[in-house]
């Protein structure tokens, strides 16, 4: 019966003349699965994913967690917020940005750090909408200009693999990875191969570009 009913609304609405149609109802369907509804942390189903983190893992001890591109630091706030005991490492390569995250994470008690995370370690240039302090930031330049459609600035950053960092600070297991790198976000996790095989990573949670 489920083939037949398929079949049938094939044949009956999979043509030219209604792809707009399906494109907007695809487009619903992606917001009432949470999916580009970026305007509102409860929308997106973002504040119930922290609030509930507890009940996704139970970590023996104090849940580490990278914030990857954390910008100004509002998401390593509002898992403080939750969980005051959480230990946060917060990365943002763009100096303008990682101003107000050193500032806010100096007074909420988690760690920042001036740098990129990517598949290997090195030095890039990073690409910014002029003045910088953009959320949009990016490794990859045609995100500022096709995506965003802006001019761009350019500025050269440190990048570690989250493997590197992970050995330099004696970190043996991450809780949460949040990835939010605007397109580099499978180059975060191919410098993260061997906690994953490992399964020394239990939850990772990543932002779409918008």
């Amino acid at each position: 019966m489920k083939r037949l009913l398929i079949s049938l609304y094939k044949s009956l609405f999979a043509r030219k003349a209604l792809y707009r149609f399906h494109h907007r109802l695809l487009n619903i369907s992606l917001w009432g699965l949470g999916i580009l509804n970026s305007e509102n942390d409860r929308w997106s189903g973002e504040d119930h994913f922290i609030r509930n983190l507890t009940k996704l893992i139970d970590p023996k001890e104090r849940f580490v967690i990278f914030d990857v591109g954390a910008n100004v630091g509002h998401y390593s706030a509002k898992v403080k917020s939750v969980y005051p005991d959480a230990c946060i490492y917060a990365f943002e390569p763009d100096p303008v940005s990682f101003k107000f995250l050193n500032e806010n994470a100096q007074q909420r008690g988690y760690q920042a750090f001036n740098l990129a995370l990517g598949a290997v370690s090195g030095r890039a240039l990073f690409y910014n909408r002029p003045g910088g302090g953009s959320a949009h930031a990016s490794l990859y330049r045609d995100v500022i200009t096709e995506i965003h459609a802006d001019n761009v600035t350019q500025v050269e950053v440190s990048i570690l693999t989250v493997e590197q960092f992970a050995q330099e600070h004696q970190l043996h297991h991450v809780h949460l990875l949040k990835i939010d790198t605007e397109g580099s976000e499978m180059d975060v996790l191919l410098g993260a191969r061997q906690l994953l095989e490992n399964r020394s990573i239990d939850l990772i949670q990543f932002d779409s570009i918008q």
